[in-house]
Formats: structure tokens, sequence, C-alpha cells
């Protein structure tokens, strides 16, 4: 019972998060869940919760989701999830996790000084982004990164960006449930943990929604910038 409290309060702030800025529920919530269970556990159980919630914000943002780019970062994403979930599967996910921080963390620093340069090929970059993504999220379900760093380097608005994030991440999880079950990383109990953390999720969810529309486009660029840099930090501590 305690152990589904904790499962319930990280997955609530990291919900609430999520619900604010269509991201940050993995950066948030695995370097927390994996001090409470073991890898093999947290990451299918927060992509089969995340499902939950992913639907529930794609009935309130659907409209503002622009398909094509949705298209192109899931079509490198289902790429990439069979080589992150081998690797979750058969090697150290500790090990992955600080080598996908520090990268993260060198990235999101440059383009926090403006070392950026805006990609003209915007589908091919997509699609690595996409690629990148699903091996990194197949073995630690943090898919946000990549894409986050892309849409930040193109400047997409913040209602787009939001809106594309919730339909990737929904997309590529319920894919990744599948390979997960290919690879026999989900069972019973696991189904069971994730439907657990439904209440909290709920709340922190609810929580978010009331709070959106009052986030500026410099304090939601802020959040991006820090999530990502919290998580690649609490990665390399906690990984």
């Amino acid at each position: 019972m305690e152990r589904i409290l904790w499962v319930n309060l990280i997955v609530g702030g990291a919900a609430l998060v999520q619900s604010l800025a269509g991201f940050g529920l993995a950066l948030v919530a695995i370097p927390f869940l994996i001090l409470v269970l073991s890898p093999k556990v947290a990451v299918p159980m927060l992509v089969g919760s995340s499902i939950v919630l992913g639907g529930a914000l794609l009935v309130e943002s659907y409209r503002l989701v622009d398909v094509r780019k949705v298209a192109y970062l899931l079509f490198g994403g289902i790429l990439g999830l069979p080589v992150g979930t081998y690797v979750l599967a058969k090697f150290d996910p500790h090990l992955l996790s600080r080598i996908i921080a520090g990268v993260t963390l060198v990235l999101a620093l440059l383009l926090l000084l403006g070392v950026t340069r805006r990609f003209r090929r915007e589908r091919a970059a997509s699609v690595s982004a996409g690629f990148l993504s699903g091996t990194i999220g197949g073995s630690t379900a943090m898919y946000g990164p990549p894409v986050i760093l892309l849409g930040l380097n193109q400047a997409w608005d913040k209602a787009h960006f939001r809106a594309n994030l919730i339909a990737y991440f929904e997309g590529i999880s319920l894919v990744n449930m599948f390979v997960f079950s290919g690879f026999d990383l989900v069972s019973g109990p696991i189904l069971l943990l994730s439907m657990s953390a439904v209440p909290g999720m709920a709340l922190g969810f609810w929580s978010g929604i009331r709070l959106k529309d009052r986030m500026p486009e410099r304090v939601f660029r802020a959040l991006a910038f820090g999530l990502v840099f919290a998580g690649g930090i609490s990665a390399l501590a906690f990984g």
C-alpha cells in the first residue's frame, strides 16, 4: 500500500506538469519512480499509465494537432522503439540513462545559450528526432528530450507545440506497449500497478488543465528548458 501511495504521489505531480506543458511525465516521474521500483517495472508501468492521461489530453487539444509533423515524428519513433526496448530488456539501463542525460544536458545548454540553427529540412530533422526519442523512450520512457529540443530549436508556437507533443506521446506510448509485450516486459502485476496510479494521475491532470491557460509563452519555454535540465540532472544522480 505504501508503494502505491508513493507511485500515485510521483505520477500525480508529473501529470500536473504534463497537463501544463504537454510533456514532462517521464522526465519528472522516472528519476523518482526508480527509487521505489526497478527500472524494468517503472518504465512499462509509467508508459501504460501515460496512455490514460494522453488520451484525456488529446481529447482536449486534438484540434491544434499538426498531423504531418506528428506523423514524421512517429515514423522515426517507431523505428527507434525496438532498439531502446532491447537495451532495456538486455542491458543495464542505469548506464544508458547517464549517457542520455549527459547528451541531453549538452544539447539543452547549447539551445539555452542560443547556439542554434533552424533546420531547413524539418521533415528529415523530425524523423531523426523521432528515432532518437523512440530509442531513448524504449529504454527509459523519456521520449521527450529530442522532440522538445527540436520544437524549441524550430520555435514552434506554444499551442501547436503542446498539442503535437501530446499526440506524439500518445501514439508512441501505444506502440511501445506492444513492443514491450514482445520483449516480455508487460505482465498482469505491472498493468495493475499502472491502473493503481490512475487516481493520482487524474488529480494531476485536472489541476494542470485548470492552470494551463494562465501560462504565458515565456514561462512555457522556461518550463521546457527547466524540465529538460531537471530530467538530465536527475537521471545522472539517480540513474
